[in-house]
């Protein structure tokens, strides 16, 4: 079954998180993940508090491939170029 990863992103460091970007496909690439969906105007209709600056909704073949992306001994500088880079939020569905 297919899985989700949702993330919520307020960056704080922009010339980190263009190093991140730079990186970030092919990091998702090599566990079945692609970015479906990225947004720096999403509209909330019901809820508190202020959105991120952007979400971004990457999906993965299964839980377990976005497990891998996420644990991926070998991605793990990439990973802190993003962790340190911005305040984020990130679900695995």
């Amino acid at each position: 079954m297919s899985s989700h990863v949702i993330i919520t992103l307020n960056v704080t460091d922009p010339t980190m998180f263009d190093a991140y970007r730079q990186k970030a496909g092919e990091a998702l690439a090599k566990h079945g993940g692609a970015v479906a969906q990225a947004s720096k105007d999403a509209v909330q209709k019901i809820g508190a508090g202020k959105l991120a600056q952007m979400i971004v909704v990457v999906a993965f073949p299964s839980k377990d491939a976005a497990m891998g992306w996420l644990e991926d001994p070998e991605l793990q500088d990439v990973h802190k170029l993003r962790n340190e880079s911005c305040e984020q939020t990130l679900i695995v569905l």
